[in-house]
């Protein structure tokens, strides 16, 4: 059995190379379900925002009806 850390690695890993199915998708969800950053990992999946974009998200970036994402920054680190 995969621990968190390693399926969200995974996860992202089959974002950024856009293999990514929807079955796959539906698995990793159900699996961090009770996760606290399962929203944020729901997101990522169906909003297909990169992982920048997910850590610059703020409460106002959300349309006040919460139909819609402004992606307004990103954070990027640099080394």
């Amino acid at each position: 059995m995969l621990l968190v850390p390693q399926v969200v690695d995974l996860f992202w890993s089959a974002i950024e190379h856009e293999v990514e199915k929807q079955g796959q998708t539906a698995t990793f969800l159900r699996h961090v379900e009770h996760d606290h950053l399962a929203a944020l990992y729901e997101v990522a999946a169906y909003a297909g925002l990169r992982r920048g974009e997910l850590a610059g998200l703020r409460w106002p970036d959300l349309d006040a009806d919460h139909t819609g994402i402004t992606v307004r920054q990103t954070i990027v680190e640099v080394t």
